[in-house]
């Protein structure tokens, strides 16, 4: 096991990573190409961002549904308002990886 350096970030990973830790980047190593014991090499690119914004309309909507025998409206208007989380982190992922 080797360091290598990335060709996107510079930075240096171990030559038996798939992809650099540090961008995601997917490694190339002689006839290894993109592939690991042929396996494709999946990337996950979605920022981390969107990720936190479905968590917390998750966790809104779920504090909703336990909010909704108190007999308020306030339990659905919180799972309204997770659903539309959803929704934006769903849209916003996609608008931002293509």
């Amino acid at each position: 096991m080797s360091l290598i350096n990335c060709d996107e970030c510079a930075k240096e990973f171990s030559d038996r990573a798939t992809a650099c830790p540090n961008c995601g980047n997917p490694t190339m190593i002689e006839n290894r190409g993109y592939f690991d014991e042929g396996r494709a090499v999946t990337i996950q690119k979605t920022f981390k961002i969107w990720k936190l914004v479905k968590l917390l309309s998750w966790i809104t909507i779920i504090i909703g549904f336990f909010s909704l025998p108190n007999g308020e409206g306030g339990g659905v208007v919180l799972i309204v308002l997770g659903i539309i989380g959803l929704i934006i982190g769903k849209l916003g992922a996609w608008w931002t990886t293509g």
